[in-house]
């Protein structure tokens, strides 16, 4: 997980052991994260693995809102610039 302040962080939730978990998820969702969704993919077979990352997001109850993939381009932009609400 990010030690970043949580306020501007993303955590990303993969759907690979490699990221965080959604047992690990409650912590971040509290500490105020926003979270990215990825395949993790490797290879063009594994894009299909995106959907175990929105899988674990449901899991740990994840609300849309926070989820940074459901984000306009121009919200996301934003975010990054360090604007916008977080």
């Amino acid at each position: 997980m990010p030690v970043r302040s949580a306020i501007t962080t993303a955590v990303f939730l993969g759907a690979i052991g490699s990221a965080a978990t959604a047992a690990e998820a409650p912590l971040a969702i509290r500490a105020g994260c926003l979270f990215a969704l990825d395949s993790d993919a490797h290879s063009h077979p594994e894009y299909n693995f995106v959907d175990i990352a929105i899988a674990h997001a449901k899991l740990a109850g994840i609300p849309q809102k926070r989820i940074i993939n459901y984000w306009s381009n121009e919200r996301i932009l934003e975010w990054a610039r360090g604007g916008g609400e977080r």
